[in-house]
């Protein structure tokens, strides 16, 4: 016999339920409940047959993240260098030729510039949404403004 959803059952021998329903056991007494949305079975489900699929994130590797800041910090180092020399070499003729305060503002442009990478890198393996959120909406910010600078 089919059991009703205001009827409970207090075996599972005693209880079937028709198409679309299941049996659950929530209170000590089996109940017929609609199946959920996303079961595909028209015929039957259950809790633990009909659950939702397994979500592949696909995540960022550990090494893109690896190769991500070798490459931050190498767009670093080079234009602290850059700096370092304009800095060193002001006084030079064919430094002050090329304007060096110019020099340095690019420097600092292509800084900002590669800060992109950093949040290029942000995962929801490590990061919350909202940190996600964030990173993906300072990427134009600081690609722009290290482009404009």
């Amino acid at each position: 016999s089919y059991c009703e959803a205001s009827e409970g059952c207090f075996s599972v021998t005693e209880c079937t339920c028709q198409a679309g329903l299941f049996l659950t056991n929530d209170t000590g007494a089996y109940y017929c409940k609609t199946c959920p949305w996303y079961c595909s079975s028209t015929e039957r489900c259950d809790e633990d047959v009909c659950s939702l699929p397994k979500e592949d994130k696909n995540h960022i590797p550990l090494a893109l993240y690896v190769t991500g800041g070798l490459l931050f910090a190498l767009s670093w180092a080079l234009s602290l260098v850059c700096i370092g020399w304009t800095l060193r070499y002001w006084r030079y003729p064919v430094v002050m030729k090329s304007q060096p305060l110019l020099l340095l503002i690019i420097c600092v442009g292509s800084m900002v510039s590669s800060l992109t990478i950093l949040p290029l890198m942000a995962d929801d393996k490590y990061a919350t949404n909202a940190q996600a959120d964030l990173a993906c909406t300072s990427i134009p910010w600081l690609y722009g403004m290290g482009f404009a600078i």
